[in-house]
């Protein structure tokens, strides 16, 4: 008795077509993601800890500590880097045209 190939074929295909969603570890993506991808991340497992289903409240309960320290770390570096930039200093005028301004009032 022959195998049908083609069969086999159609099977996997149909397997693919109904894939479980793969569930991934959003952890290690954290460190990643730019200021604005980590508020909207913080904002959205701050609403999924009270209104999201059983697993969404489990996930925000584990990232959100995560995704606070990362944003208390950049804000500590910007502060940072803002205490560390030297002011542009105001030149002064030339003595002489203070003088010649002076004279004329």
């Amino acid at each position: 008795m022959k195998k049908d190939k083609s069969k086999n074929k159609d099977e996997a295909s149909g397997a693919e077509s109904h894939k479980i969603p793969q569930i991934t570890d959003m952890s290690s993506r954290i460190p990643g993601f730019s200021d604005s991808e980590l508020a909207i991340m913080l904002a959205n497992a701050q609403r999924l800890k009270t209104t999201g289903s059983a697993m969404q409240r489990k996930s925000a309960e584990l990232l959100l500590p995560l995704m606070e320290e990362e944003a208390a770390k950049r804000k500590a570096a910007k502060g940072a880097s803002k205490k560390g930039a030297t002011k542009k200093k105001k030149v002064a005028e030339p003595k002489e045209e203070r003088e010649e301004v002076e004279d004329e009032l």
